[in-house]
């Protein structure tokens, strides 16, 4: 990303994207399994970036499904776009 600043965790960085709309993107478990057993035949595990199924969870986001009611104010619009 231009212009960061900011070195985290994973799990850091999963709470500076929850509040402003971002879920995890493989949180159904299929997803997951899947996303898990393709890093493991490229050699995920012990020492790598994907150490394991948890690591994967923490690094990939998604926008989260809009609350159905939210309301659609000039703020909530521009905390979403941070």
């Amino acid at each position: 990303m231009k212009g960061a600043e900011f070195l985290g965790s994973r799990w850091d960085w999963s709470e500076r994207l929850y509040p402003v709309g971002f879920t995890h993107a493989l949180l159904e478990s299929p997803r997951l399994d899947t996303a898990w057993a393709r890093a493991q035949e490229a050699g995920a595990g012990h020492g790598h970036w994907f150490e394991d199924i948890e690591a994967i969870l923490y690094c990939f986001f998604a926008l989260a499904e809009p609350v159905a009611n939210a309301a659609n104010t000039d703020e909530s619009h521009r905390e979403r776009a941070l």
